[in-house]
């Protein structure tokens, strides 16, 4: 259990993301010159629920989120924010950064820009359900 400043700071968060989202969706909104019934229509939800969307006072769930993403012909991560994870600055620069994602509280992205051993490499695939074929190694020859 987190403590009441936790609670409270995480309400902020929270508050934050919804206005950048809100921000974001109705920019793209205006791009297209849409209407709220029009992207209410074109994503197949309540208008009522774009209102609330663009009012900051909700934010979709993964499904709904995909819909206005897919009506607007943009991906899903261009539409809601992803703050970073509190984690160490030192931690960010050493080729990794963690975002927890706002649609669900178990799940973060993880990305990795490091040189790995090609082992460590093929594990982290394993682990995320894919598999890659190893290269054939080339042997450089001194001239």
């Amino acid at each position: 259990m987190g403590t009441d400043e936790d609670r409270r700071d995480s309400g902020r968060a929270d508050d934050a993301m919804k206005a950048a989202f809100a921000q974001r969706l109705l920019m793209a909104m205006r791009e297209r010159g849409w209407t709220q019934s029009e992207l209410a229509r074109r994503a197949r939800i309540g208008r009522d629920n774009v209102s609330g969307y663009i009012r900051g006072k909700n934010l979709p769930g993964p499904a709904i989120l995909n819909r206005l993403a897919a009506a607007l012909s943009v991906g899903p991560e261009e539409l809601i924010p992803m703050p970073e994870q509190d984690i160490p600055n030192g931690r960010k620069a050493h080729g990794f950064t963690l975002r927890h994602l706002a649609d669900d509280g178990n799940r973060v992205w993880l990305q990795v820009e490091q040189a790995l051993p090609w082992d460590q490499a093929e594990a982290i695939l394993r682990i995320l359900g894919h598999s890659l074929q190893r290269p054939p190694v080339v042997e450089s020859r001194a001239a």
